[in-house]
């Protein structure tokens, strides 16, 4: 028998939930003790590594849920001394993407996954028998999640200062665009791997009329991975309608289009484009 010892209500709750959804493994009794806390006894016919490791993985979803967002927050706050709630909130919610390990690829960040260090504090301290003070616990399971926590929240902040750029960027290129009159009255962006121009009677800008214009613009339009190239017709010509023709409206230069053109914009699937495409698909 093993016995979890939880001061937290909700913590023993979720405990309690994730052991049942194992059906017959554990048998489980819960009660209360004299100090408010809860001690949670699992029995089960037969221990072995395949249960340590399921009760190891329920620890570490519980301090996943309850825990690990209270010390982002704290550890925000105490360490890089943020206190703008809107701005907590938004390195918190990307401290949650950078759990996902394809979204830290994307983002360039490379940094272990923190459950491997959840893993390997639980293995020390959970066995077959005796007796888990959870919330005993908790301060040494911070202290050894602390500097990996504290790099994700770095890594967290780069992000979001480099959102806020952004945002001052494309809000000088929309003023920039609202203060110039239009060219023309519709503008048609084809999405391939290269982005194509056409004007509303179906003629392809060309690389070299693009640049001949670029040549003439007062400011450049470059941002991150945004190059002139790609975006700048849209801003040369003003239209009063943009038509994008695609199939990921959610692409980085696409997403930036929109953002700028707002309303202005909109986006069509690739079928929709109205023209003959004479340049190699690309």
């Amino acid at each position: 028998m093993i016995r979890f010892f939880f001061l937290s209500r909700q913590e023993t709750i979720s405990f309690c939930d994730f052991v049942m959804q194992q059906g017959a493994k554990f048998q489980v009794q819960w009660k209360g003790d004299n100090k408010g806390g809860n001690q949670v006894a699992l029995s089960g016919e037969e221990w072995d590594k395949v249960e340590k490791e399921i009760l190891i993985d329920i620890l570490i979803t519980i301090v996943d849920k309850h825990r690990v967002p209270k010390w982002y927050e704290q550890l925000v706050r105490s360490h890089y001394y943020y206190q703008d709630p809107d701005e907590i909130g938004r390195i918190l919610e990307i401290c949650d993407w950078l759990n996902d390990a394809e979204q830290r690829r994307k983002l360039g960040v490379d940094l272990p996954a923190y459950r491997n260090v959840m893993r390997d504090f639980f293995h020390q301290h959970v066995h077959e028998s005796g007796v888990v003070d959870f919330s005993g616990l908790m301060p040494f399971c911070l202290q050894s999640l602390r500097p990996l926590l504290l790099d994700y929240i770095g890594s967290a902040i780069d992000e979001f200062k480099r959102e806020e750029d952004y945002q001052l960027w494309v809000e000088s290129i929309r003023r920039y665009v609202a203060a110039k009159p239009p060219r023309v009255k519709e503008l048609h962006l084809l999405q391939k791997k290269q982005f194509h121009f056409y004007l509303s009677n179906g003629k392809l800008l060309t690389k070299m009329e693009i640049k001949a214009l670029l040549r003439t613009e007062p400011v450049r339009f470059i941002s991150g991975d945004a190059d002139d190239h790609s975006i700048a017709p849209t801003m040369i010509y003003v239209p009063e309608k943009l038509y994008i023709y695609g199939n990921d409206p959610s692409e980085p230069k696409i997403q930036t289009i929109i953002n700028i053109f707002q309303e202005k914009a909109i986006y069509k699937p690739l079928s929709a484009f109205p023209f003959k495409h004479t340049s190699p698909m690309q």
